[in-house]
C-alpha cells in the first residue's frame, strides 16, 4: 500500500493516510457501517 500510495499521491504522507482511513473506519463504525478489510 505504501508503494501504491507514494505513486499516486506523492504530496500525502503515508502517516496522513493511515490517521485519515483510521477516522473513517471509526465513523463508520459508530455509524453502523462495515467497511471490509
Amino acid at each position: 500500500m505504501r508503494d501504491y500510495a507514494t505513486a499516486l499521491m506523492p504530496e500525502v504522507s503515508f502517516d496522513d493516510l493511515a490517521k485519515t482511513r483510521a477516522t473513517i473506519r471509526a465513523h463508520a463504525k459508530a455509524c453502523g457501517v462495515v467497511i471490509g478489510e
